[in-house]
C-alpha cells in the first residue's frame, strides 16, 4: 500500500511533534526535507530554534534571519532574534528586535514580557522614540507587570526633549580643575540617567515651567500608574510637582490638575505615602472640598477611605474616567479585602509576644502590593519532585500572596496551603488570588511556632524571609522541618550579616536617636538620613527597592524583630535540624563566577566555599540568602 508523498507542511508539523518529544535530531532532518520542497519562514524558524535548544545562539541567528525573508512579519522569528542576542549578550540588539516583535504582533503578551524582562538592564544614551512607544504598549496592556521595566521607563523618560524641560538632576561628582575635570564634568552629564545614584532633584525647571503639557502624555500618566522609580532624585520631584499642584493651581489647567492629580495619587498610594510632606500641605488638605480634582489631590496624601463619608461621596465618579483607576484601587478593592478578612480561618493561636507584634505591624503595613504576575515563570531543576499531581506544598509566612501565586503558577497540580499572622495579608492575597483565576491555592491565619499542631504533612515548605523576624529561626524552622515528608524539599530565605551591615548602622541609630515606625518617623528619617549616615550607608540603603514603599522601608529599618545569619550558623542550622544543603538560588552569572573560582565545586553545594566567596562580594546576598534543602 502506497503513501501519499508528505507535503512541505506534513514535514513541519511532523518536526514540531518531534521538538515536543525532545527528538531534535529528526526534527532537523524533517524540516530539511521540508525546505527542499518549499522554502518557509516556519522551517527556517524551527531550525534555529533547534540550534537555540542546543545553545548555539549564535549559530541559530542565520536562520532566523533567512526566516524573515520568507516573511518580513514572523514576529516569532524576530522575538527568537531577540532571545538569541540577549543571550550573546547584545542588549541593544536584543531589545532592538523585541520591539519588532511587538510591532509585528502587539496582541502578543508573551512579547511584551519578555521585552521587560530583556530590558530590565539595558542604557541607552539617547532618546529613542522606538523604545518610548513600546513601554507605551506594555503600560497600556492591563494585564502585564510593568514594574520590572522601571530602569528603562526612567532611562526614557529623562533623555526624552519633552520631559527635560520640567526634569533636571544634580549629581554629586567630585570638582576638579583643569582640562581633566572638565572632561569629568562631561561625562556626568552624559550619563544616562537610569542610575542616578547620589544624584537630587534640581528644583529649577520645574520651578520655572508654564508649560506642563508633556507630564500629559500616557507615556507618563500611566508609567505613574504601574511603575516606581527607584531613585531619589525621581521622588524628590513627584514630592515637588505634587506640592504645585495642591499649592499652586493657577499654574496648572483644569484638567491637568485631575489628570497627574490621579494618576500620582496611584503612585503615592502603591508607595504607601512614603513622599515627605510639609505642614503647609496639611493644612491645604484639611480644606480640599470634594470636587473630582479635590478627590484626585487628597488621594495623593492619604488613602481615600481615611475621608468620613467617602463612599457616598465617590458615587458621584463611578463614571469619571481619571478617578475610575483610583476609587477601584483606593475603595472597591479595599472594601473586598475588608469582607474577605472576615472569612479567612485561622487554624492556630496567635499566642507568642514577638508573634502578636510582628502581626501587628504587618496589619498596619502589609506588602508588596502587586496586581499581575509574568506568566513565563520558571522553578529550579531540584524542585522537579513538586511537579507531580497532588503534590503538598506549605508556604509559611506567605505575606500578601505574590510567592504563593508564583509557586501557584509554576506548580498548578499541587495543593498549596498558605498561612500568615496578619490578616490584611492574607485578605490581599486571597481577594488577588480569586480574580487572577488560582483554584489550588487555600489561605489560612497561622502562627508558624503553632503548626507543629497540624497531622498533614508536605511534600514542600517554602518560607522566605519569616523565619528571621521569629523571637527564636532555629525553633520556627525546627517546626517546619517536622512538617516535611521524608525526601522532602524546602525553601528557606534568611537575612545575611554581611550583606546587611550597612543596613543595621541606620538600624541602629535610628534606635539611639528615638524614630518611631509611624509613617511620620520614617519620613524624619528619611529625610535626616543624609547628615545621620555616612555617604556610603545612604547610598547603599537607598539603592533598595525598599526604600522607596513606606511599607517595606519599615520592614527593612524598623521592624519589631529581626536576626541576621551566616553562612557558617546556616550550616550549623541544617546539621542540627537534619537538613541537607542543595544549592543557592542565584543568576546562572553568579554561579558560574562561583565555579569558576571553585572548580572542585561544580555542584556549588560547598557551604564553606560560598562563606569565603560571600566575604569577597559582600553585597552579593543582599537581597537574602535563597536555598534549597532537603529532609534526609
Amino acid at each position: 500500500m502506497s503513501t501519499a508523498p508528505q507535503t512541505a507542511e506534513d514535514l513541519i508539523q511532523q518536526a514540531r511533534s518531534q521538538l515536543q518529544q525532545q527528538q531534535l535530531e529528526p526534527a532537523k532532518a524533517s524540516l530539511e526535507a521540508s525546505l527542499k520542497l518549499q522554502k518557509t519562514a516556519a522551517a527556517y524558524r524551527g531550525l534555529g530554534n533547534i540550534q537555540f535548544m542546543l545553545r548555539n545562539h549564535r549559530d541559530s541567528i542565520p536562520f532566523f534571519e533567512k526566516a524573515l525573508e520568507q516573511d518580513g512579519g514572523d514576529h516569532a522569528s524576530l522575538a527568537m532574534l531577540a532571545e538569541a542576542y540577549f543571550e550573546l549578550g547584545n542588549t541593544e540588539k536584543a531589545v532592538g528586535y523585541s520591539t519588532l516583535a511587538i510591532t509585528a504582533a502587539p496582541q502578543e503578551i508573551r512579547y511584551k514580557e519578555r521585552f521587560i524582562h530583556l530590558s530590565r538592564d539595558a542604557v541607552f544614551f539617547q532618546y529613542n522614540h522606538v523604545i518610548e512607544n513600546t513601554l507605551l504598549e506594555c503600560l497600556k496592556t492591563p494585564s502585564l507587570d510593568c514594574s520590572g521595566a522601571q530602569g528603562l521607563w526612567y532611562n526614557t523618560f529623562t533623555l526624552n526633549p519633552d520631559f527635560r524641560r520640567l526634569y533636571a538632576v544634580k549629581r554629586s561628582a567630585e570638582k576638579q580643575s583643569g582640562f581633566f575635570g572638565k572632561i569629568k564634568e562631561r561625562m556626568a552629564a552624559a550619563l544616562p540617567a537610569k542610575d542616578d545614584a547620589g544624584a537630587s532633584f534640581d528644583p529649577t525647571l520645574l520651578d520655572k515651567a508654564v508649560d506642563f503639557s508633556p507630564l500629559m502624555k500616557p507615556f507618563f500618566l500611566l508609567g505613574l500608574e504601574k511603575i516606581t522609580v527607584y531613585t531619589m532624585a525621581f521622588e524628590e520631584f513627584l514630592t515637588a510637582l505634587r506640592k504645585s499642584l495642591l499649592l499652586q493651581p493657577e499654574r496648572f489647567s483644569a484638567q491637568e490638575r485631575l489628570s497627574i492629580g490621579a494618576s500620582l495619587a496611584q503612585y503615592c498610594f502603591n508607595t504607601d505615602y512614603i513622599l515627605n510632606v510639609t505642614a503647609e500641605e496639611i493644612g491645604k488638605i484639611s480644606a480640599l472640598g470634594t470636587t473630582a480634582t479635590d478627590i484626585a489631590l487628597r488621594a495623593c496624601y492619604a488613602p481615600l477611605q481615611q475621608i468620613s463619608g467617602i463612599d457616598e461621596i465617590a458615587k458621584k465618579f463611578t463614571q469619571n474616567a481619571e478617578l475610575s483607576g483610583v476609587l477601584e484601587t483606593q475603595l472597591t478593592e479595599v472594601r473586598l479585602r475588608e469582607n474577605a478578612a472576615k472569612n479567612i480561618p485561622a487554624i492556630t493561636p496567635i499566642a507568642d509576644a514577638i508573634s502578636v507584634k510582628v502581626r501587628e505591624q504587618y496589619e498596619e503595613s502589609p506588602y508588596p502590593r502587586w496586581k499581575t504576575i509574568p506568566r513565563n515563570l520558571s522553578l529550579e531543576r531540584v524542585a522537579d519532585p513538586l511537579r507531580k499531581p497532588g503534590a503538598k506544598v506549605l508556604i509559611a509566612g506567605c505575606g500578601t500572596g505574590q510567592e504563593a501565586a508564583q509557586i501557584a503558577t509554576v506548580l498548578p497540580d499541587a495543593q498549596i496551603l498558605a498561612v500568615d499572622l496578619s490578616l490584611a495579608s492574607l485578605s490581599y492575597a486571597q481577594t488577588r488570588t480569586e480574580k487572577l483565576g488560582f483554584k489550588n491555592i487555600t489561605f489560612r491565619q497561622a502562627d508558624i511556632l503553632q503548626l507543629g499542631s497540624l497531622t498533614e504533612r508536605f511534600d514542600g515548605i517554602i518560607s522566605g524571609g519569616v523565619l528571621h523576624h521569629l523571637q527564636d529561626p532555629l525553633k520556627g524552622w525546627e517546626v517546619l522541618t517536622g512538617l516535611l515528608n521524608d525526601g522532602g524539599l524546602m525553601r528557606i530565605a534568611l537575612y545575611s550579616k554581611i550583606a546587611r551591615k550597612h543596613l543595621v548602622v541606620a538600624q541602629d541609630i535610628i534606635q539611639q536617636k528615638g524614630f518611631p515606625p509611624t509613617i511620620e518617623g520614617m519620613r524624619d528619617f528619611r529625610q535626616q538620613s543624609a547628615s545621620l549616615l555616612d555617604r556610603d550607608v545612604l547610598n547603599t540603603i537607598s539603592a533598595v527597592s525598599d526604600y522607596y514603599h513606606a511599607a517595606m522601608y519599615r520592614d527593612m529599618l524598623f521592624h519589631v524583630q529581626e536576626h541576621c545569619f551566616d553562612i557558617p550558623g546556616i550550616d550549623a542550622a541544617l546539621k542540627k535540624l537534619g537538613l541537607t544543603f542543595v544549592q543557592f538560588i542565584l543568576p546562572p552569572p553568579v554561579l558560574a563566577q562561583y565555579v569558576a573560582a571553585y572548580p572542585s565545586d561544580p555542584t556549588a553545594a560547598s557551604l564553606p566555599n560560598w562563606h569565603k566567596f560571600e566575604q569577597s562580594h559582600p553585597l552579593l546576598f543582599l537581597g537574602m540568602y535563597q536555598f534549597w534543602c532537603k529532609a534526609a
